[in-house]
């Protein structure tokens, strides 16, 4: 069903254009019939409008006005032309701006449906072969997703794009295979699925959901006889992973890891330890302990075993991290016999870990603050000292560090500033030395008055006051 819009300064003319033809049995709804260009225009700015039936003379705004807004803001809006000038300028600049048809009036019912139909058709097949591209693109960005083990920032921003993925609604994500060759579930499944995004590969049914909605979506799973594989949590670039090893699972019909490795007891006590020492930043002993398990190795595949388990180890114990997925793929996939070669490899992913870890450090709440704290401390003296300037040198946004000062802290950051700059006044009016406007001057006060209010009302009385007090000088 297509929206249409009349505009018709006579309201015979609308009348007679509402009342007299079958729109819906024509494929159309007649959202409003309207008497100017500029009721017209308010109608189409706010609702969608397939096809615009409208005059050309008209109180205001001409149609041939309409008509030159609709077709450089609505390219895909089919406009016919109604008129009772039989003019060849007015046909020809309708035409020339684009219009479907230019009617004169009286108009002819037959004429109207006609056109109407023509045009109905022409939207089918548009529509049609948007659809069967729209198909095109989301298949072959759903594929690459899935199947490239390695996706620059671009081609992971333009599939998230295309796919219409909302970002902020997980962080991690998990991908089902369904088993279509064994499939008896039928339209069941099928509308199950349609709730979220998935595509058809071969015989699978592949379906990309966000972690949080799993177990809701395992609960709706039961009863419906169908052989499905789940594969692991990951982050949105690291998809490839878990389709991995869902796969592994359907062709195994049972949970296979990526990694055949069978750690002993003492050897899952040694990795706790190891896990430990990533996490506490001693990469140092980190580094040891690879370097003389790679000593013991005789072959690169029982090296390539034990680096995949040390893989999943470090993800199952730091999961919120997620920084596994593309090197794990690369080692499982790695093909040289040149055990050295696998070693620095595999160092290269330790290396990532150490980053990442790093990184976190850094970038976490309290380590901001501290560092925020100590510029105060550094700075407190200076007039032009500002939330900006410390968000500038902290390289974060002056919003984030606003925020996270009263979330780790209780205060804002003025406060703070406002405490350590009295703090100092006071410990400076104490030592007699200082004539109240250079206080003023030395804790970032460019103004003495302003000083003396700011210190009364943060100690309750002036500075003169407590000089006073102090030191009992009435």
């Amino acid at each position: 069903m297509y929206n249409l819009l009349i505009a018709d300064d006579e309201q015979l003319i609308r009348e007679g254009l509402s009342k007299s033809i079958p729109w819906k049995e024509l494929g159309y709804n007649l959202v409003s019939s309207v008497a100017s260009a500029t009721q017209a225009l308010a109608m189409i700015n706010c609702s969608h409008i397939d096809l615009l039936l409208t005059d050309i003379q008209m109180p205001g705004k001409s149609g041939l006005d309409l008509l030159a807004y609709v077709k450089s803001n609505f390219e895909q809006m089919r406009v016919i032309i109604i008129s009772g000038y039989d003019r060849f300028d007015y046909a020809r600049s309708a035409l020339r701006l684009g219009a479907e048809d230019y009617l004169l009036k009286p108009i002819k019912k037959k004429q109207v449906i006609e056109q109407v139909l023509r045009i109905k058709n022409e939207l089918d097949a548009y529509y049609s072969e948007r659809e069967k591209f729209s198909t095109y693109q989301k298949n072959y960005f759903f594929r690459k997703l899935l199947e490239n083990t390695y996706l620059s920032g671009d081609e992971l921003d333009e599939i998230i794009m295309r796919l219409e993925i909302d970002e902020t609604a997980s962080k991690h994500y998990v991908i089902y295979i369904f088993d279509l060759y064994k499939e008896q579930a039928g339209a069941t499944l099928g509308a199950m699925l349609g709730k979220y995004l998935n595509d058809r590969i071969g015989i699978y049914s592949v379906v990309v959901l966000p972690l949080k909605e799993t177990l809701v979506f395992e609960h709706e799973l039961e009863g419906i006889p169908i052989v499905w594989a789940k594969g692991s949590s990951q982050s949105i670039e690291s998809l490839c992973i878990s389709y991995e090893r869902a796969l592994e699972q359907l062709r195994h019909g049972k949970t296979n890891p990526l990694h055949s490795f069978r750690a002993s007891f003492t050897e899952h006590k040694e990795i706790i330890k190891i896990l430990e020492a990533v996490g506490q930043g001693e990469y140092g002993k980190v580094d040891y302990f690879i370097s003389q398990t790679f000593s013991n190795f005789e072959t690169p595949n029982a090296a390539k075993r034990w680096c995949l388990w040390f893989m999943d180890c470090i993800e199952q114990n730091y999961e919120k991290y997620q920084f596994t997925g593309q090197y794990q793929m690369a080692v499982k996939n790695y093909q040289n016999e040149n055990l050295a070669e696998l070693e620095s490899f595999f160092m290269q992913y330790i290396r990532k870990v150490y980053m990442t870890f790093d990184e976190k450090k850094k970038n976490s709440s309290s380590h901001i603050v501290d560092e925020a704290m100590k510029l105060i401390d550094k700075h407190c003296s200076d007039k032009n000292f500002s939330l900006t300037y410390v968000s500038d040198i902290l390289g974060i946004s002056y919003g984030y560090l606003s925020g996270i000062f009263k979330q780790e802290i209780g205060k804002k950051f003025s406060e703070c500033l406002i405490e350590k700059r009295m703090q100092k006044a006071k410990a400076l009016l104490l030592t007699r030395k200082y004539k109240i406007y250079e206080i003023a001057d030395l804790c970032g006060y460019g103004n003495e008055r302003y000083f003396s209010d700011s210190f009364k009302k943060y100690y309750g009385q002036s500075p003169t006051e407590l000089q006073m007090v102090m030191y009992h000088e009435k």
